[in-house]
């Protein structure tokens, strides 16, 4: 794994895994799923957000919680990107190593939880690709290089509470979470975002 944060690296687009949004099922408490999902993500190179999403989701008494984590920096990847493209014209068996030439795009993760009904809490890990001009255009969200790193997390998050007999289910990949109450659906992170 390359660097963590916004110096981030990857290796070439042969190694990017699609960006998908996960449900989780599990037997926890909202606050500790959140945690015990940012350590994971955190140790794949994720940053916390300066994003503060709990406040605006307190004042309008959502049953959700949620942090922001982050990776990758737009023009690092763009310069990157173009360096990396020049050289696989020159060398183009690069393609087959696992060397970390590219910058990873910037890319943020939401992951909230909320106990649910039955007592179990619903915890999702939703990424997203901010559109920017100025990224790598071979990464996008189709084909990302941070989409390794949270398939990575989820698996190993999932196996963290399969071992505890604390997994009901998982979902299959995602687009977008289909909950429009959900701090990870779309419409409402931006309205979050605007709130706080």
């Amino acid at each position: 794994m390359g660097r963590s944060g916004k110096k981030a690296t990857g290796s070439g687009s042969l190694f990017t895994q699609p960006l998908r949004a996960r449900r989780l099922i599990v037997r926890d408490v909202p606050a500790h799923a959140i945690e015990l999902a940012m350590a994971v993500l955190a140790g794949q190179g994720f940053e916390r957000s300066t994003l503060d999403l709990n406040s605006p989701l307190a004042a309008t008494n959502s049953a959700w919680q949620a942090e922001m984590l982050e990776i990758g920096n737009n023009l690092r990847s763009g310069v990157r990107g173009c360096g990396y493209s020049c050289l696989t014209v020159i060398f183009p068996l690069i393609e087959f190593l696992p060397v970390r030439l590219r910058g990873i795009a910037h890319t943020e993760v939401v992951v909230a939880a909320r106990t649910q009904a039955d007592g179990t809490c619903e915890l999702v890990i939703s990424p997203d690709m901010p559109f920017s001009l100025i990224s790598d255009p071979d990464e996008d969200r189709s084909s990302s290089m941070a989409g390794a790193r949270v398939n990575a997390a989820v698996a190993q998050l999932a196996h963290s509470y399969q071992v505890v007999g604390g997994l009901y289910s998982l979902s299959k990949p995602m687009y977008v979470i289909d909950d429009p109450e959900c701090p990870a659906f779309p419409k409402r992170l931006r309205q979050l975002r605007h709130q706080g």
